[in-house]
C-alpha cells in the first residue's frame, strides 16, 4: 500500500514540474465613467421615456391589471459611448381597473382605489 501511495505522490510532483508556468494575469486598463445627467423629472423627454417603459412593462404584463403612471421618483440620463442615450428612471405606479389582457386603452381605465392595511 505504502508503495502506491509513494507512486501517486512522485506522480504528482512530475507532473507538477512538468506543468508550463502560467502567464501573469493582463491588465485591463479601467473602465471609462460614462458621463451622465440628471435632469428634472417633469421635463418632455423623461415622461416620453417613463410613459415607453409605461407601456413596456404592460405589454409584458400578463396577469393581473394594468399599470398606470403616479409619478417619476428619479431618472439619470447616461450618455452611451455609441452615441445614444440610456434613461434610468424610478417610477411610482398604480394598478388600473382594467385587467392585463384586456383591449381597453390605458386612458380608459381608472385607478383602483388604494386601501393601506397597518395593522
Amino acid at each position: 500500500m505504502r508503495t502506491v501511495g509513494a507512486v501517486l505522490v512522485l506522480g504528482m510532483l512530475v507532473g507538477a514540474w512538468a506543468m508550463p508556468a502560467l502567464p501573469p494575469m493582463p491588465v485591463l486598463p479601467p473602465t471609462p465613467v460614462l458621463p451622465s445627467m440628471r435632469p428634472m423629472c417633469d421635463s418632455p423627454e423623461v415622461e416620453g421615456a417613463a410613459f415607453s417603459a409605461l407601456d413596456y412593462i404592460n405589454s409584458h404584463h400578463k396577469h393581473g391589471y394594468k399599470y398606470a403612471l403616479n409619478r417619476i421618483e428619479e431618472v439619470k440620463v447616461i450618455l452611451a459611448p455609441a452615441g445614444g442615450v440610456v434613461y434610468i428612471v424610478e417610477l411610482d405606479l398604480l394598478q388600473t381597473t382594467c385587467h392585463a389582457m384586456d383591449p381597453t386603452p390605458l386612458a380608459n381605465c381608472n385607478r383602483q382605489n388604494q386601501t393601506r392595511n397597518d395593522s
